[in-house]
């Protein structure tokens, strides 16, 4: 116990502990912490350290709140921070299917024709001065801007 108040002492202050226990003789403070906290092992005591900690508390615990935090896991690092494991080795099955696949994929798109990245602009250029009411002026000019990017004609 004189270890784990040492470190509530070097975690919140000679000030917070005196506010906390101050009124309480030491010796019976830590008698009733030894006696609550007996049921945990030593890993479980550091957890709760280090649940107190990522908490940022600025006042020490009380002996609830301390068993409380004895009681949580410590947070484990998110899915998505951890390393990737190495993918595994394919077989030569799976090689040769995801070859099927790929040149499938691949036939789909060489047969489609390809769409002039542009289309759209002309579209809205053409209704716009045709006296289409719903195309507003800002999306005529956007238009307008967008075939100058491209160094084409509006």
């Amino acid at each position: 116990m004189e270890r784990l108040f040492a470190r509530f002492a070097a975690m919140y202050g000679d000030a917070a502990m005196k506010r906390m226990w101050g009124q309480q003789p030491p010796e019976a403070v830590k008698a009733i912490w030894a006696d609550s906290l007996s049921r945990f092992d030593v890993q479980s005591i550091m957890a709760g350290l280090r649940n107190l900690e990522d908490a940022g508390n600025t006042f020490p615990p009380t002996l609830p709140e301390f068993i409380g935090a004895c009681r949580r896991k410590p947070e484990t690092v998110p899915a998505e921070h951890r390393p990737l494991l190495p993918p595994k080795a394919l077989t030569a099955d799976e090689r040769a299917a995801g070859k099927v696949i790929a040149d499938r994929i691949a036939r789909e798109f060489s047969r489609r024709p390809q769409r002039d990245p542009a289309e759209w602009a002309y579209r809205v250029i053409k209704r716009y001065e045709g006296g289409d009411k719903v195309v507003a002026h800002a999306s005529y000019k956007i238009a307008q801007d967008a075939l100058r990017e491209l160094g084409r004609a509006a």
